[in-house]
Parts: structure tokens; C-alpha cells; sequence
């Protein structure tokens, strides 16, 4: 009996130095994972007080290069030199806002189907972890779809859409946009991009395109544009205002214009978007303290690709946001 006593009070005292040594020596300890288990992949994050950009690189094909390294790229501020202090060339998930011109003029258009199911491809396309809202707007801007986590779940929401419902003739573009704006501030991802539909033209907006400009450089979201031209209304045709207006908020923000002319071109548009997204550098840097100074500050990226195998540096367009006001707080 004392000696099954003793054996049983050495093989604890065993056990208990195996937990124990890890401890005393300050090892790691590791849980193993299982066939069945999920991985957890971290996602670097950048400082919160870092101004984070997302940046598009093309070659002359309009082919996204992907795999480039920190080295390759460059960053100025004002036309001085900033190092690089977060850098993330993966494939993230980010949020994005949907905003859908359902004005007179628009919901006569026979591209307007078009234009949905290629919005439907473009969450196919799409990183299944986005989120997505839907706005849509006529004399004014209203929610119709809020935060929706997941493609197959958005798709799902979407699917479900009316779209016949005949708007008003008033368009308050303008407004819409602002809201999307604000709802970005409940998104859960920090890349944040919103896609108009629109033909581009604004008549009723308590905004004015000055107010949604300022805005949108203040919150670094990316703006892409799929305009669709009205001709059988000359007050909302492409080829005045409502082009322009597209193309100058998608460009300071870092998004793109588009303006396909067949319901062909309507598809690859969207899922030349729906790529793009997911063919993005994040690219970091912390900004100096002293120079808080509220003013708008020009940022431009240079990138300097590896050598081809034959000895060429490639030629590659880049594209991301103009700059960002310098406050204490940058977010």
C-alpha cells in the first residue's frame, strides 16, 4: 500500500515539473492544432495614428502587379521623403457602400438592369468577408439595405431588391453620397470604398459638391463611378457636369470613373472593380507632430519594380488619394 502510494505521488510530482518547466524558463507554449481546427491568419494593423493609403499598381497593360515588397515603393509628403512604417500587400476584406441612382431619368434606362447584375458579379467577385450597404436615391437618399456582413449573405439581400419602384424626377446625388460617408463610420473593416450608380447629375442636394469634395478627402474612402449615360435626357447627359463631377471625386479619393457605353462593357467594368479591390498595396507612414497643422498635405507615391528577367525596369502607372488634412488626430 505505501509503496502504490509512493510510485503515485512520484509520477504527479512528474507531471506537475513538465507543467511547470515551461514556466520556469519562460518557453512558449504552443497549442497544437487539429486536422479539423480553422487557422486563425493574423491581419497586420497599422498604429492608429498612422495615415494608411491604399495604392493601385498597373503595368502598361492595365495588368494589377501583385508581389511587390516594401522596397519597391516610396512615399513623399509634401515632396519630402517619409519612411514606410506599415506595409500589406494581402488580399483583406474592407467595407464597402453601394449607392444606386433611382431618379426619373435613371429608372427608365434600360442599362439599369444591367447595372444590377453586374453589381450582383461584383460581390461574387469579391472578398467573401466584405461587408456591404446599399443607399439608394432619388429626391433624396434612403438606406435600403444596412450592414450586411459576408457575399453570400449580401447577395442574398440584393437578390430580393426591388428595383422597379419609379423615383422622382429630383436627383440628390450630392446628399446620397454624404450619407454613405457617414455610415462608414459604423463599418468594421478600415478600408473603406463606396460605388456610385449614377448618371452623374445632382438637382435637389442640401450638399453642395464643394461640401461632399472636403468630405470626402477628410475620411480617405475610395470612391469608384459607374456612370451611366442618359440620351434621351439632355439635362443629365454624361457628356456635361455629371462626367466631370464622377471623375474629379473618384480621382482625389483614389477610386476610378468608368463610363461604359453597352451593357457588355457595364459587366467588365464592375468586374474590373470587383479585382481591383482585391489587387491593393496598404501602404503606411506616421506623420510628424509638429506639422499638425490642419492644411492639406499632397502625398504621392513612386514604385521602382524589380528588374525584368531581361535587365528592364517596367513601366507602371500608380494610383492612390491625393493627401489628407494634418490633424492630431488623422482618423
Amino acid at each position: 500500500m505505501i509503496k502504490r502510494l509512493y510510485r503515485a505521488f512520484i509520477q504527479a510530482s512528474f507531471f506537475l515539473c513538465l507543467f511547470l518547466l515551461p514556466v520556469a524558463f519562460n518557453i512558449p507554449i504552443v497549442a497544437q492544432q487539429t486536422p479539423n481546427s480553422t487557422e486563425q491568419i493574423a491581419i497586420p494593423r497599422p498604429d492608429a495614428d498612422s495615415i494608411v493609403l491604399p495604392v493601385t499598381v498597373m503595368d502598361k497593360r492595365d495588368n494589377y502587379i501583385d508581389g511587390l515588397g516594401k522596397n519597391a515603393f516610396a512615399i513623399y509628403e509634401n515632396k519630402v521623403q517619409r519612411e514606410i512604417t506599415f506595409f500589406d500587400g494581402g488580399d483583406r476584406p474592407l467595407s464597402i457602400g453601394i449607392i444606386f441612382d433611382l431618379s426619373g431619368s435613371m429608372t427608365s434606362h434600360k442599362q439599369l438592369p444591367a447595372a444590377w447584375n453586374g453589381l450582383l458579379r461584383f460581390i461574387g467577385l469579391s472578398h467573401s468577408d466584405n461587408e456591404y450597404f446599399v443607399i439608394a436615391f432619388a429626391d433624396r437618399p434612403v438606406l435600403r439595405i444596412g450592414w450586411t456582413r459576408g457575399s453570400k449573405a449580401a447577395a442574398e439581400e440584393f437578390s430580393n431588391y426591388n428595383l422597379t419602384d419609379k423615383g422622382h424626377g429630383h436627383t440628390a446625388l450630392y446628399d446620397a453620397c454624404y450619407l454613405g460617408l457617414e455610415m462608414m463610420k459604423g463599418s468594421a473593416h478600415s478600408r473603406q470604398a463606396i460605388l456610385l450608380i449614377s448618371d452623374g447629375e445632382d438637382n435637389d442636394s442640401q450638399h453642395t459638391f464643394t461640401n461632399l469634395r472636403e468630405r470626402l478627402k477628410e475620411t480617405g474612402v475610395m470612391l469608384y463611378s459607374i456612370g451611366l449615360s442618359i440620351e434621351s435626357d439632355p439635362g443629365s447627359s454624361l457628356g456635361g457636369g455629371g462626367k466631370d463631377v464622377m471623375n474629379e471625386l473618384s480621382s482625389i479619393s483614389g477610386g476610378v470613373a468608368v463610363f461604359p457605353d453597352s451593357e457588355k462593357k457595364i459587366g467588365e467594368f464592375f468586374d474590373r472593380i470587383a479585382k481591383e479591390l482585391r489587387h491593393q498595396y496598404l501602404i503606411g507612414f506616421k506623420p510628424s507632430e509638429d506639422k499638425a497643422d490642419s492644411k492639406w498635405h499632397k502625398i504621392k507615391i513612386k514604385v521602382t519594380p524589380p528588374p525584368t528577367a531581361a535587365g528592364h525596369i517596367p513601366d507602371v502607372s500608380v494610383r492612390n488619394r491625393d493627401g489628407y488634412y494634418a490633424t492630431k488626430n488623422p482618423h
